[in-house]
């Protein structure tokens, strides 16, 4: 969902093929074919791996470089990344299967143990300590350790500058500054270097420019600044009409679209507002995008003490929609909010215990974050049974 500058010295490019003899990789492309032909079980299976003829060498945000070896001759070659759908790496190390195992069955301290291990190897091959650091920086970033996780992505970006996992660790360290650590300027060097990446794509370039927008926006919000807003929001619309008839560059439309939207909102103009993210919702298919238009909806709906339509809207994201962390923890705290003003107003005896039981969903899932935070704080303050 759900992607090492080469070198130019002769010598230096001479070395990359002196590769593992062991080393069997598969590549399959975006139209589903394969960079070299293998029988037709998928994944490759071990005995496929011990076949192959190929040998990936880097797995970069613009492009793949890898080995084919054919008769006595191997040959160096390259295809763009947006063309790849998926690399198969062979061998996988046992202290990779394990440190994978102890990830996926949640004991994240001997998985970031093992991850580490295996990235401080020198020996190890590219990808595995490429990926193993991503799996360190993505396991701090889950347990709320922000600043763990910023120095995680940090590493990956020193050792590995252009691999796949680039573009999301400059993003990622920009949102960790913006939303959690409070660190505007921190912010704005991160998605900044995303910006200026060689040779990233035109896509990742206008999301990094959606980014830099919305630091504006959230300044305009934390300090009720009506100039910043309105800047944000004329910053938005330019980059919409830029974008929005680009077909490769849809994602970042949505994304100008929302922010549009949560403008709207902080400038009181909720009428127009809820207008908008219903267009949104009209079209959109992604759980994610749904999921941030349905709390667009609520806000509005809250901002003009709609509760009940509020709650339905955040309920809706909670139910349906729950994908995103940030959005799924968002409508658990204002589900909390509705219920808890729902019950000031009189309106339904049991509100208070709801209001609280939001709060405590929200506190249990996502105690770390802001919206945690708020639900800690709320949660003891509501009234009744």
């Amino acid at each position: 969902m759900k992607r090492v500058v080469i070198a130019c010295c002769v010598l230096v490019a001479l070395s990359f093929l002196v590769l593992p003899a062991e080393a069997g990789d598969f590549v399959r492309l975006k139209n589903k074919q394969w960079v070299v032909s293998k029988p037709e079980s998928e994944p490759p299976s071990t005995e496929d791996h011990e076949g192959s003829a190929i040998t990936v060498l880097e797995e970069n945000y613009d492009k793949l470089v890898y080995s084919v070896k054919v008769g006595e001759k191997t040959t160096r070659q390259e295809t763009p990344s947006d063309q790849v759908d998926e690399v198969f790496y062979y061998p996988k190390p046992e202290a990779w299967s394990v440190a994978v195992a102890d990830m996926e069955a949640g004991d994240y301290d001997s998985a970031v143990q093992g991850f580490r291990s295996l990235a401080g190897n020198s020996g190890n091959r590219a990808w595995l300590r490429m990926y193993s650091l991503y799996y360190v920086a993505k396991i701090c970033q889950s347990g709320y350790q922000w600043g763990p996780a910023v120095q995680g992505f940090e590493k990956l970006l020193n050792d590995f500058p252009k691999s796949r996992f680039a573009p999301e660790a400059l993003v990622q360290i920009g949102e960790i500054n913006l939303n959690q650590l409070d660190n505007v300027e921190a912010a704005k060097n991160a998605f900044n270097r995303l910006q200026k990446l060689t040779g990233l794509p035109e896509a990742e370039k206008q999301v990094a420019r959606y980014y830099l927008i919305r630091i504006i926006q959230k300044q305009g919000e934390k300090a009720k600044n009506t100039s910043l807003l309105n800047q944000a929001l004329e910053e938005y619309r330019k980059l919409l009409a830029e974008v929005e008839k680009v077909a490769e560059l849809k994602k970042v439309a949505t994304l100008a679209k929302l922010g549009i939207g949560n403008c709207l909102i902080h400038l009181g103009k909720f009428d127009e507002a809820l207008t908008f993210f219903q267009s949104i919702a009209d079209t959109a298919e992604e759980k994610g995008v749904l999921a941030s238009v349905f709390n667009g909806l609520g806000l509005c709906y809250f901002r003009t003490e709609k509760w009940k339509e509020a709650l339905l809207a955040f309920l809706r994201v909670e139910v349906l929609y729950d994908d995103d962390p940030e959005q799924t923890a968002m409508s658990l705290f204002y589900s909390g909010k509705c219920f808890e003003f729902m019950a000031g107003a009189g309106i339904g005896s049991d509100n208070p215990s709801r209001a609280r039981a939001q709060y405590a969903k929200c506190i249990a899932r996502f105690g770390g974050t802001s919206w945690g935070q708020q639900a800690s704080v709320a949660r003891p303050n509501v009234r009744g049974k």
